[in-house]
Order: structure tokens, then C-alpha cells, then sequence
């Protein structure tokens, strides 16, 4: 499934903050918080067609955040 431009704006409006304030409250640390938060809408954007449309989105999203913390 392609992720149109439209879409992707619309996944990065709905969770840039959450996202942010996941990582921030991982690590506590602002720069590292940014720096994942980029690095899982990079991960989000090139695994979306692996996307399960039947399943939930949140979920999927917050475990690539934590799994790119984890990486970091």
C-alpha cells in the first residue's frame, strides 16, 4: 500500500507530539527525543506498506518509536 503525501502529513500532525513526549520520557534528554522522533516517521514511512490495515495504528507506530529508542 503507497503512502500518498497527504496521508503522511496527516500521520506526522496526529503523532509528532505524542511521539516526542514518548521518547522524551525514555531517555529525558531533548536532543535524543528529536533525533528519534525523525528517525521513527523515517521508519514509519518506508515500513507503511508493511502496515496491517486491519489492526490498529497507534500500537505499530509507538513500537517503532520504542524499538528506535532502543536502537539509539
Amino acid at each position: 500500500m503507497e503512502l500518498s503525501k497527504e496521508d503522511a502529513e496527516r500521520i506526522f500532525e496526529e503523532y509528532s507530539n505524542s511521539i516526542y513526549r514518548f521518547a522524551l520520557f525514555l531517555t529525558k534528554s531533548r536532543m535524543m527525543a528529536d533525533d528519534i522522533t525523525q528517525e521513527t516517521f523515517i521508519q514509519v514511512f518506508r515500513k507503511y506498506c508493511t502496515f496491517d490495515a486491519t489492526k490498529p495504528f497507534k500500537p505499530w507506530i509507538y513500537k517503532i518509536a520504542l524499538n528506535t529508542t532502543r536502537n539509539m
